[in-house]
C-alpha cells in the first residue's frame, strides 16, 4: 500500500485506486515525521464517522466503497446511545449526511 501527499487535496475524499492512500500535503508531512523505517501500522476500514468538538458534534459518511454492507444510520444511533448524545443530535441533518456521503464531515448538533 503506497501512502503519499497530493497536489490535488479534493481527491482524498474520494476512492480513485486500489491501494494508494492520499493524504493531504500538511497530514502526509505529520505522518513522516512521526513514521520510523520498518516501524508497524494499522490501516482500518472506517467509512462512518462522529465526533464531538467544543460541543459541536460532526458526521462524516463516506461511500461503502469495498461493499462491506455498512449501515451508517445503524452505526451512527450506537454512537448516539454509548454516548447519551440522542437528544443532541439533529436527526433531519443526520439523514442528510447519510444521504450525500460525501465524506466531509458536517455539523449535526441541534443550535
Amino acid at each position: 500500500i503506497g501512502i503519499h501527499g497530493t497536489i490535488a487535496p479534493s481527491s482524498v475524499y474520494d476512492f480513485r485506486s486500489h491501494g494508494c492512500i492520499r493524504l493531504h500535503p500538511t497530514d502526509i508531512e505529520a505522518l513522516y515525521a512521526d513514521a520510523e523505517v520498518g516501524g508497524r501500522g494499522t490501516i482500518t476500514y472506517v467509512p462512518v464517522l462522529m465526533a464531538k468538538v467544543q460541543n459541536r458534534l460532526y458526521l462524516e459518511v463516506h461511500k461503502d466503497i469495498y461493499k462491506r454492507g455498512v449501515d451508517p444510520l445503524a452505526i451512527v444511533r450506537n454512537l448516539a446511545e454509548a454516548n447519551e448524545l440522542n437528544e443532541a443530535i439533529d436527526w433531519d441533518r443526520v439523514y442528510a449526511v447519510i444521504e450525500e456521503r460525501a465524506g466531509v464531515a458536517r455539523e449535526i448538533g441541534r443550535h
